[in-house]
């Protein structure tokens, strides 16, 4: 994995933040989250480890998307074709 194909699971990221936002938002004006392992009640240092472990699972999942989209038939086949739009090549569907 390339150090740009690493930057490119940040991507990854803005949908988890939300989502943990949301909870621990909602568990600091109800009480309730969807998780016993987020309670505030049982100290920020739990729910600190947790919420990393649970991000670091989130871009891993990701990772591991990224790397089958890269293996395979379907992989191997779209290597030979070119990847750049409305070039006037054949087969490329733009004017000859």
């Amino acid at each position: 994995m390339t150090l740009e194909s690493v930057g490119r699971l940040r991507w990854v990221l803005p949908s988890p933040l939300l989502w943990l936002a949301v909870v621990l938002a909602r568990g600091a004006t109800d009480g309730w989250v969807p998780y016993g392992f987020l309670l505030p009640a049982h100290g920020s240092g739990s729910l600190a480890v947790h919420v990393v472990a649970l991000l670091g699972a989130h871009v891993a999942a990701g990772a591991l998307v990224w790397a089958a989209s890269r293996t395979g038939p379907r992989a191997q086949r779209s290597r030979g074709r070119s990847r750049t739009f409305g070039s006037s090549g054949a087969g490329s569907g733009g004017p000859a």
